[in-house]
């Protein structure tokens, strides 16, 4: 859902500090890394509480939040800004533009997390879990590395396995209830998922690589 337009929006972006906007992710294609021992991004990172949450967690990770609405990725700019991080970086912009940003083998996890259903089937192709998109992010991953998708939409937590599969990824973990059970360490929520969560909603969740399979928890 796109935000409305922030106040004083123009001014607010231009205050933001240069380190958390990359206008030209383009130049830094293949470069990303430098002392960065491990990069994550998440696509559709929103208002970036989580990648916020996240790179508190997990100091020695540059986190990389692509968002293209300009609002949304206003606020997480400023956020990451208010806590001072060190570690987050955020691109204003689409996610189809991914391999003109990232060289192939550059990450080493990919977040994918309650993403726009687009429930009806005619629209399939726009969900960021069809597997064209697909298709076009996993070159990026690391061979050994990690997609995570999260949803609090079954139909589409169906849909996205079947899609993951056909393009090689395969699960090493998934669940239906993933706030059921122990927490898992390192793991953060988003803004959505603490709704959901407070609304007694069972959240989804699969992380795959393209290595072996696991069976799916309840």
């Amino acid at each position: 859902m796109r935000l409305r337009k922030r106040k004083n929006f123009d001014r607010r972006w231009a205050a933001v500090p240069p380190q958390y906007c990359e206008q030209q992710p383009e130049t830094r294609r293949g470069r990303w890394r430098g002392q960065w021992p491990s990069l994550r991004l998440e696509i559709g990172c929103g208002k970036g509480l989580y990648l916020s949450r996240q790179a508190a967690l997990h100091p020695r990770c540059l986190f990389i939040g692509v968002e293209r609405d300009p609002s949304a990725a206003l606020m997480a700019m400023e956020l990451a800004a208010r806590q001072g991080l060190t570690n987050a970086v955020f691109i204003h912009g689409d996610a189809q533009c991914l391999p003109l940003w990232f060289s192939e083998n550059e990450l080493d996890r990919i977040d994918i997390l309650f993403c726009d259903p687009w429930p009806e089937t005619r629209y399939a192709k726009r969900r960021l879990t069809n597997r064209r998109h697909l298709a076009a992010v996993l070159p990026l991953l690391r061979k050994d590395g990690l997609l995570c998708f999260r949803t609090d939409n079954e139909a589409l937590f169906d849909y996205s396995l079947k899609e993951l599969e056909a393009v090689g990824l395969h699960p090493v973990s998934a669940t239906r209830n993933l706030h059921g059970g122990e927490p898992e360490p390192g793991e953060s929520m988003t803004g959505y998922e603490q709704q959901f969560v407070a609304q007694g909603k069972p959240i989804l969740q699969a992380k795959c690589t393209a290595g072996r399979t696991a069976a799916l928890a309840t």
